[in-house]
This record gives structure tokens, C-alpha cells and sequence, in this order.
């Protein structure tokens, strides 16, 4: 990924986790401190992850793994939401469209610094690859 891809998907990503902070402060007491909180750490952790597999080159394949992680993650607490009737219909259609584009972003993410490390290294490209 480019600087400025890197730039346009964290650009991206702050929308998203504003309208996901924007949204869990309106789930019910109950909820909001649990399911809610879940949310919005596992975002803002998201964040610092893409940050750091932005910015920090030598922990950046490492990263990309995790963000991944997270990212399926989220994927599964807007499940939740969405099967607590937290979010409505088209909340949870219009976020998880979104969330899908980051882990598929992030995924060609990882198989383009997987092969930039193949070729670095001078390492055959094959069943061992990550």
C-alpha cells in the first residue's frame, strides 16, 4: 500500500469509527457498558493498529495479521447489535458493507507486503507463505 492509499483508508476508517462512537452512545444503559464499550475499544484499537502498520515498517506484517483479527471482530459484535436490535436494518447493512471493504482491503494489504518480503529477502514464494 501506498502512503497515500494509507492515508485514504485511514481517512476512511475515522468516519467509520466516528459513526460507530456516534451510535453505541445511544444503545441502552445495559448494553452500553458492555456491548457498547466492546465496540468502541475494539475500534479505537483497530485504529492504532492501522496506524501503526502505516507508519511502522518493521512491525507492519505482524500488524496487518491483527488488524485483520479485529476486524472480523467487529464484524461479529455488529452481528450482535444488530441481533440485539441495537441497530436498525440499514445501520447494521450500511456497517457491515463497510467493515467487509476494510478486511478485504487489509487482506491485499497483507498479500502485497507478504510478496514485497518474498522479494526482499530473496525468499521462494510458495506453500510456506503466510
Amino acid at each position: 500500500m501506498t502512503e497515500g492509499e494509507g492515508f485514504r483508508l485511514i481517512s476512511r476508517f475515522e468516519l467509520f469509527v466516528d459513526e460507530l462512537m456516534d451510535l453505541t452512545k445511544k444503545f441502552p444503559k445495559g448494553q452500553k457498558y458492555s456491548l457498547g464499550a466492546k465496540i468502541d475499544d475494539t475500534a479505537l484499537c483497530l485504529c492504532q493498529h492501522l496506524y501503526l502498520a502505516t507508519y511502522c515498517r518493521e512491525i507492519r506484517q505482524d500488524t496487518l495479521y491483527q488488524l485483520r483479527a479485529r476486524i472480523h471482530l467487529m464484524g461479529f459484535l455488529l452481528r450482535m447489535s444488530h441481533k440485539q436490535k441495537l441497530i436498525s436494518h440499514g445501520q447494521f447493512n450500511k456497517l457491515t458493507k463497510e467493515q467487509s471493504e476494510f478486511a478485504k482491503m487489509i487482506s491485499s494489504w497483507i498479500k502485497r507486503t507478504n510478496a514485497q518480503c518474498h522479494t526482499e529477502c530473496g525468499e521462494p514464494r510458495g506453500m510456506n507463505a503466510r
